[in-house]
């Protein structure tokens, strides 16, 4: 038949090889066997293209037509594709949801640094304003350092100036004629009382320890005396009055003690 399509034709036939109906000693594939599947997938329609797949796979025994998946990666000519490498997971596909909790979170790590940034400039503004306080006062007590310094004796002085004022009138009586001796003792005897006067408003007390026990804290021993019906240790007499500032010691008062 090959040689009469030739001979018709004058060309040579598209498929030179004989089918599988007119080859000689060919043999009926079993239905549902391996090697016929194989063979089927080899052989080519009359036309010249691949047979299609359903036709050339027997189907296999109490099981549908089309072939497993493991057949088709175990045969690559039935014309199933090799898989391609499974995505790894956690990497290319993001979990659903991601996104809106990433940005959630971006969205209140802003919000809390924003907050942050306040408070940490309330805070510092606080500390501008406390520290300048600070060297309002510290300049306002520099001033009034310097100020009792300077004028700390001014109410000593006032209460001093009625003082001196008695001092004149003094001296002045005692130059007219008829000044007297009693005169001129009571103006003294009230200058005195005045000047105590202003120096106990200011903390100051007369010391005259005269008959009581010698204290070294307060008296100063100028010498000692044998005196008849004195116990030892007793001031006889006072040289000069002390004097205490606020319970300190100014001066001590001078005296000869008994022994």
């Amino acid at each position: 038949m090959n040689e009469d399509r030739r001979s018709a034709n004058g060309e040579p036939a598209a498929d030179a090889s004989p089918s599988v109906d007119e080859a000689p000693g060919a043999e009926t594939p079993p239905a549902g066997g391996g090697d016929g599947a194989s063979q089927g997938g080899e052989g080519s329609a009359p036309g010249g293209g691949p047979e299609p797949e359903a036709s050339g796979r027997a189907a296999e025994p109490g099981g549908g037509g089309e072939p497993s998946a493991a057949e088709s990666v175990a045969d690559p000519e039935a014309g199933g594709e090799p898989p391609g490498p499974e995505p790894e997971s956690g990497r290319d596909e993001a979990p659903p949801g991601a996104p809106d909790e990433a940005a959630d979170t971006v969205e209140s790590l802003r919000t809390r640094l924003d907050e942050t940034l306040a408070e940490a400039q309330r805070e510092r503004d606080a500390a501008l304003r406390a520290r300048a306080e600070a060297d309002n006062v510290r300049r306002r007590a520099e001033r009034d350092v310097e100020r009792a310094h300077r004028f700390g004796v001014e109410g000593l002085v006032v209460e001093l100036l009625p003082v001196r004022d008695g001092l004149e009138l003094g001296i002045r009586a005692a130059e007219e004629e008829e000044s007297t001796v009693e005169a001129l003792a009571e103006g003294t005897e009230m200058t005195l009382r005045m000047l105590s006067a202003a120096l106990e408003k200011f903390g100051v007390v007369e010391v005259d320890p005269a008959g009581e026990d010698f204290d070294p804290r307060f008296h100063e021993a100028m010498t000692m005396q044998e005196a008849e019906g004195v116990e030892p240790g007793k001031v006889l007499q006072v040289f000069q009055k002390g004097c205490l500032l606020h319970g300190r010691v100014v001066r001590p008062a001078k005296v000869i003690v008994s022994r």
